[in-house]
């Protein structure tokens, strides 16, 4: 991934450079963090232009990446079409997910939980399950809601909810 030592602001143009619009701009990705990630819809064969500085004279190394998510919908989209999962990790991305009727119904100040996918666990005999986001190997780099449901699509029951836990804005 990305990473800088310093206060940086990260901004997105379309354009000419003597025309150029600003598509997008971050300062500080995420609350108590100086470094700058955003995300941008891109059309196919346009330019466009990157532009990293530090803020109020910052300055610094840094390690700046860049990623293409081409504009598909997950295959597990849907209730219906859940990845089945077994122990271990799974990575994957939201960008173009749907929102399910069925969300988690703890979000932090009732907000939605929007652009989900979903995963199909069969246990293998009786004990804990944990899925986590914000440890044992665990990731994500935006803020989730995620819930553990029992039954069918369409007729779930909400077993477990989480919405930041341990202080990150992980599940």
């Amino acid at each position: 991934g990305g990473f800088a030592d310093f206060d940086t602001v990260l901004s997105v143009f379309s354009g000419d450079c003597g025309a150029l619009n600003e598509e997008a701009c971050n300062d500080d990705a995420f609350l108590f963090t100086l470094q700058s990630k955003l995300t941008v819809l891109v059309t196919q064969g346009q330019e466009y232009h990157i532009e990293l500085g530090g803020w109020n004279g910052a300055t610094g190394h840094f390690e700046l990446a860049v990623v293409l998510y081409p504009q598909v919908v997950p295959g597990n989209d849907k209730c219906i079409t859940a990845l089945p999962v077994g122990d271990g990790l799974f990575s994957g991305v939201t960008f173009f997910a749907t929102t399910a009727v069925t969300t988690p119904s703890c979000a932090a100040f009732g907000a939605p939980v929007t652009n989900d996918v979903w995963f199909l666990y069969t246990a293998p005999t009786d004990g804990t399950l944990r899925a986590s986001l914000a440890d044992a190997g665990g990731f994500s780099d935006f803020d989730t809601g995620m819930s553990a449901f029992i039954g069918q699509c369409g007729q779930l029951d909400e077993m477990a909810c989480n919405d930041d836990a341990q202080g990150s804005l992980a599940s």
